[in-house]
């Protein structure tokens, strides 16, 4: 677990590695308290002044991580993903979560899924959610800004992309050549 960060009340930049934090003003390396936790994304996110990581609990059954912000106080604190995404963990065990930063500043997570199955033909089913913290620290302020379904069995390519407006997409792909067979909305 690392990541680099500006602290603007006192001026200085803070890197943390593992459990320990560097502050450039002071010029050495202070042990700090971290949370007992699985690292789910190893390079943490700087936002709204503080450095975030997706943290798993040692819970073996924990499918979905939590995100942790550390201030840059020195102080961590556990922030809610969307319930959607719990309840996606519950379902399907196979998620990768990446957490990043939007060109506004907010937080985002994005959880992708593949699953491949062998009956006679290979088939794959991919499945992408992209959410949004509109608001810092805010659980109910979590927005899914797109989603997208992608079925490949046989060379052919069917997929619906989820503006997260209510409006869907079908996409159709037949050996390379795609086709959007249009919008159809939710009603």
């Amino acid at each position: 677990m690392f990541g680099f960060g500006y602290h603007y009340t006192t001026d200085e930049y803070k890197v943390v590695m593992g459990v320990e934090m560097f502050s450039s003003n002071k010029g050495s390396w202070k042990r700090i308290q971290v949370p007992l936790c699985r690292v789910g994304q190893s390079c943490g996110v700087f936002s709204r002044g503080a450095l975030h990581w997706l943290l798993y609990s040692y819970d073996q059954r924990q499918h979905v991580p939590n995100l942790y912000a550390f201030d840059l106080e020195e102080e961590f604190s556990m922030m809610k993903l969307p319930d959607a995404l719990q309840t996606l963990g519950l379902i399907r065990s196979s998620i990768s979560y990446q957490l990043g930063v939007t060109r506004e500043g907010c937080l985002y997570v994005i959880a992708q899924n593949e699953e491949v199955w062998d009956c006679g033909k290979l088939a794959s089913f991919y499945v992408v959610d992209f959410w949004v913290m509109r608001e810092y620290d805010n659980s109910d302020s979590w927005t899914k800004s797109l989603g997208a379904c992608l079925l490949t069995w046989n060379g052919i390519e069917s997929g619906v992309i989820d503006s997260g407006m209510g409006e869907f997409r079908r996409l159709l792909t037949c050996q390379g050549i795609g086709m959007d067979v249009g919008p159809t909305y939710l009603s």
